[in-house]
């Protein structure tokens, strides 16, 4: 149970590499840093803070915590310093751009849909107990998860209305 909430969890907070981002997706983000800002998207600043303390936080959900544990994680997965900076930055900038597409195109989840998501999980993982203790064993809060879910409803709310009915399989 607590397998399929990490998984679940995983999906919704994945590190970016993961989620195929790349290139700039049309936006002016930045490569280098600069007076503290990462990137901008449509005029909103991504800051260097975001990006690093993003870094930090998954170093330590992941116990990552000694250069040598976050030296070995980071050559198993091909990466380098700064191609793993530029993946974060690149995730931020792929949000910020899904954030105003779903305000452009006005897409509302309410606090219901949500709720709703959360209590499937709830029982899927065995009850509020177990769910209670895989968020602490993944070093998330309940509010974090509600951010989560809402933003994954979002983007599902998002692909149905600009792309209703398209189905994508593995060819």
């Amino acid at each position: 149970a607590v397998g399929i909430f990490s998984i679940i969890l995983g999906v919704l907070l994945a590190l970016p590499s993961f989620l195929g981002v790349t290139g700039d997706g049309g936006s002016e983000a930045a490569q280098t840093p600069s007076a503290g800002i990462a990137a901008t998207v449509n005029g909103v600043a991504i800051s260097e803070d975001e990006v690093t303390k993003y870094i930090a936080d998954f170093r330590t959900q992941q116990d990552l915590d000694s250069d040598d544990s976050w030296g070995e994680w980071l050559v198993m997965y091909g990466y380098t310093p700064e191609a793993l900076r530029s993946d974060t930055v690149n995730y931020f900038v792929n949000r910020e751009l899904l954030k105003q597409a779903i305000a452009e195109e006005g897409i509302e989840v309410s606090d219901s849909d949500v709720d709703d998501y959360i209590a499937m999980i709830t029982e899927q993982v065995g009850g509020e107990s177990a769910f209670e203790e895989a968020l602490e064993a993944e070093g998330y809060t309940l509010a974090e998860y509600r951010e989560g879910v809402l933003f994954s409803l979002q983007q599902q709310a998002l692909a149905e209305k600009v792309a209703p009915g398209e189905e994508v399989d593995d060819a």
